[in-house]
């Protein structure tokens, strides 16, 4: 499952000048996403987990869920919805939870790639209000990809042809930056990319997405034996997260805010999302 294992970064300037930044240990693992959620969705399996394949959320009715897909329409009931559906989570949306501050689209590929080591080259000026980045994947491959505010194809298409030629795999995607003011509400929790739970320094989501599950499967435990269900009950899963990496995610938004004005023209400024700062147990 892991491909690689990174010990830190390269960082590109618009002149080439690399700065390197070396942790001398591994920081970071490269892995098999499709093997990793198909190991997940395997140990859920095994601990009672029930899956309805090709099947969406279409509306909420008191405390049951609405399914459509591929077995028709349905019904399910429910004390807790925990909400894992996403950047553009439809429950946040039905629920009227916030959202993440800022959503970035972005482009990523795997190539054929001759390059070695064991550092992320990470390249600002490719998109100057967020990166782009160059990710060893072992076994003469890379993924390269970019995100950005506005002209992401365009983008993504000259730094593509500036590092690598054949291109074998292609996805797009968002990443949420910034929390969402507030994680929960009428018996539901957002976790993950539905709850803005990216780290805005890298984009990463997978560690604070799986923290983030941990701690509200905690909550809704404790909720469901003490039979409370109320907003306030709620409120330690929001508690949680944010003792455990929120002041991270904080300092990680900030210091997107600071290099973006750093780099980005005056006129592009204006558009950017005004820093707020917030209490870690707000």
């Amino acid at each position: 499952m892991i491909l690689a294992t990174m010990k830190g970064a390269v960082v590109h300037d618009s002149a080439g000048v690399p700065l390197t930044i070396d942790a001398g240990e591994p920081k970071a693992h490269v892995v098999d996403r499709g093997a990793l959620d198909r190991e997940m969705a395997g140990a859920a399996a095994r601990a009672g987990s029930e899956f309805l394949l090709k099947t969406t959320v279409c509306g909420l009715s008191g405390h049951a869920v609405l399914t459509r897909g591929a077995f028709g329409r349905g019904e399910i009931p429910f004390r807790f919805l925990i909400a894992a559906d996403g950047v553009r989570s439809a429950v946040a949306r039905m629920r009227g939870l916030p959202r993440p501050r800022v959503v970035l689209p972005a482009l990523q590929a795997e190539v054929l790639w001759a390059g070695e080591g064991e550092m992320v080259q990470i390249y600002p000026h490719a998109s100057p209000d967020f990166f782009g980045w160059i990710i060893p994947a072992g076994n003469g491959r890379a993924r390269i990809g970019l995100a950005g505010c506005s002209d992401v194809k365009e983008r993504f298409d000259r730094f593509l042809g500036d590092h690598a030629g054949s291109c074998l795999d292609l996805v797009s995607g968002a990443i949420p930056m910034g929390p969402a003011e507030r994680t929960y509400g009428h018996r539901t929790l957002l976790v993950g990319d539905a709850a803005g739970l990216v780290k805005p320094t890298s984009g990463g989501g997978i560690y604070t997405g799986v923290r983030s599950a941990l701690h509200a499967a905690v909550v809704v435990a404790e909720c469901c034996e003490q039979g409370t269900f109320r907003d306030r009950d709620l409120a330690a899963y929001e508690q949680r997260w944010k003792e455990d990496f929120g002041r991270e995610l904080e300092i990680g938004w900030h210091l997107l805010q600071i290099r973006r004005r750093l780099t980005l023209p005056s006129w592009m400024q204006s558009s950017l999302p005004s820093v707020t700062p917030r209490s870690r147990r707000s």
